[in-house]
């Protein structure tokens, strides 16, 4: 029996996510609401402590009919009294700094409630369980700076590319580096953003990967679908969508 109960992650959710390319008007908005309703059915199956790890949201601006059930389905989570921390990713996000997005308005909502945190810059979301966090910054130089910062942990949050010199060229696509990855003082580092599940540097970095397709892409890999746990002997996987629910 572990002596601190564990923390999950989820991230990459997309809610309002709206496409255009190989869809119909319907089935753009079956997406939309497929993405609500296994929010919805993951949050009823987590009773812990809870952090969103970048993209809760597709865009700057989604529609207001599904961030207000977004905002509903985690003021009901947040009944259970465990404490939830947000992240913003870089979907959250803009570069235009005098709007106002969905992320943040539904952040400053939600704020209301004493269990509710959101970071804006590295930090500690649990210390005593050893988590720190990087939420999404404006540049790779600012990104770098961050992770300068990180003390000895045992878990470090990230929403960035794993590996991808490519990335660190555009403002909005942050980049860990094997390199840097190899020095940082944690014990395990865990990334938001990559859609596709992977393992690096042995077990060192994880790349979460989705918890449920937004497009066909995701289904390429053949992967099944879920959230990690993170305890004190490890990041624990839990599966949340079958790649056996894909048909072609």
């Amino acid at each position: 029996m572990e002596a601190t109960k564990a923390v999950a992650v989820i991230n990459d959710n997309h809610i309002g996510t709206l496409r255009s390319a190989g869809t119909t008007t319907q089935s753009a908005k079956n997406l939309r609401l497929f993405a609500l309703q296994n929010l919805e059915a993951l949050l009823d199956g987590i009773d812990m402590d809870l952090v969103v790890n970048g993209d809760l949201f597709d865009g700057y601006h989604i529609p207001l009919s599904d961030a207000l059930e977004t905002l509903l389905d985690f003021e009901k989570w947040l009944e259970k009294g465990n404490k939830l921390t947000l992240l913003p990713g870089n979907h959250d996000l803009s570069k235009d700094s005098s709007q106002l997005s969905t992320f943040d308005f539904i952040a400053n909502i939600m704020l209301r409630n004493k269990n509710v945190r959101v970071m804006r810059s590295g930090g500690w979301v649990d210390e005593s369980k050893g988590i720190y966090a990087i939420p999404h910054v404006a540049n790779q130089d600012l990104f770098d700076l961050e992770l300068s910062k990180v003390p000895k942990c045992r878990y470090l949050l990230l929403h960035c590319n794993w590996d991808n010199g490519f990335a660190k060229q555009l403002d909005h696509s942050l980049n860990l580096s094997r390199e840097v990855a190899e020095n940082l003082p944690a014990d395990q580092i865990i990334l938001g953003h990559e859609h596709a599940s992977t393992l690096h540097l042995g077990t060192k970095v994880w790349v979460a990967g989705v918890q449920w397709p937004m497009s066909i892409s995701d289904c390429l890999d053949k992967q099944s679908k879920g959230y990690l746990t993170l305890h004190e002997s490890g990041p624990v996987f839990n599966e949340f969508w079958n790649n056996k629910d894909y048909i072609e």
